[in-house]
């Protein structure tokens, strides 16, 4: 949920009591927001306070790229503008800044069992990859496309790792060598592929599942980043195999969009399975994110919006000895409100695993 407050005084960069006039009772806020630590039964909570400021008019004069998701801020850009925006032909650009993916990793020298069909273990556990993060929580491991993150114990309820699929974020494969599932948005994300043939395939069921698509139509009361890819199942791989990241969160109002431009805001690739000393399973892909144009006048034809699920890795080198690729990540979401026509055609496809995505105009 989300909602617009006015600031009623400056907050510094090292910390402070913010006070605001909002649309609720009294001028307070309209929804609840909480910031808690996981327990047992409940993922982390948190919410974020994004400052907006508003243009008379505004013409890009570059690309703009919106800064990642990082389990506390980023992960959204949000422009308000009291006249014309003008893309003038420039990207915004959200790709993979929204939930991260997931993983676990192992020590070469442990071998994952026959195959389980286990929904949570542990984050510690060689029988399993790690969950993606989600609306439902953040798991101990994670991949931001750049950075391996532990937060140094499990996360989520029961544990951070397991085929099951926590909200919109990706399964994690399981015994042995599945692939991880993709994230969710738009549309649910894809399930990993059973694990090494040459132990039996996916006799109980230990492929990723997909995160789901977290709200019902209609979807235009909610701003929802990507989910994040679970991991693949590893016993060669030290490091782990990692889940994509979900695209991020852009959100623009204004009197008027003219010219043309671009938003993305696509998830990443699942991590490929590839040879150590023998392929492991692949990670899920993460979940396009959410584009929402609201202009009070003209039309959004001018402007190209994609919003596409990230592959499922694929695996490598085990041609007549397959393992489990990962899963595609479902579509993202757009919302678009304009008297004069709205964004012509967006890409929202899922990738490899499930197309799917939401449209609301």
């Amino acid at each position: 949920t989300y909602e617009f407050v006015r600031a009623t005084n400056s907050v510094p960069l090292t910390g402070g009591t913010l006070t605001f006039e909002g649309g609720g009772a009294g001028d307070g806020l309209i929804n609840s927001y909480n910031n808690f630590d996981p327990t047992v039964s409940q993922g982390r909570r948190t919410f974020q306070i994004i400052r907006v400021v508003q243009y008379a008019s505004l013409t890009l004069s570059s690309n703009i790229t919106v800064p990642d998701w990082n389990g506390q801020v980023g992960g959204v850009l949000a422009l308000d503008i009291a006249g014309n925006m003008d893309f003038n032909g420039f990207t915004i650009n959200a790709d993979n800044r929204g939930f991260r993916g997931g993983f676990v990793p192992n020590d070469p020298s442990n071998t994952s069992g026959a195959n389980n069909g286990d929904y949570v273990l542990p984050g510690s556990t060689t029988e399993g990859s790690g969950k993606g993060e989600g609306i439902a929580g953040t798991p101990r491991y994670m991949w931001d496309g750049t950075s391996a993150i532990d937060l140094g114990s499990d996360q989520l309820p029961g544990g951070d790792a397991g085929r099951g699929a926590p909200g919109n974020a990706g399964g994690g494969g399981n015994a042995h060598n599945a692939g991880g599932g993709g994230g969710g948005n738009g549309g649910d994300g894809g399930t990993g592929g059973i694990g090494w043939e040459g132990i039996g395939g996916d006799l109980n069921g230990s492929r990723g599942l997909g995160g789901v698509s977290p709200v019902a139509a209609p979807v235009g009361d909610r701003r929802i980043m990507g989910g994040g890819g679970g991991g693949g199942d590893v016993n060669n791989d030290a490091n782990g195999i990692r889940g994509g990241q979900g695209g991020g969160i852009v959100y623009i109002q204004a009197d008027q969009f003219v010219g043309s431009g671009t938003i993305t805001s696509n998830g990443s690739d699942g991590e490929v399975g590839e040879v150590v000393n023998a392929p492991d399973g692949a990670g899920g892909g993460g979940a396009g994110g959410t584009v929402a144009l609201i202009a009070q006048s003209g039309s959004l034809s001018g402007v190209t919006i994609q919003a596409r699920g990230g592959n499922g890795g694929n695996t490598t080198g085990d041609a007549g000895n397959e393992h489990g690729p990962g899963g595609g990540g479902g579509g993202g979401v757009v919302i678009s409100t304009s008297p004069g026509g709205q964004v012509s055609s967006p890409d929202l496809a899922g990738e490899i695993g499930r197309a799917s995505c939401r449209e609301r105009v």
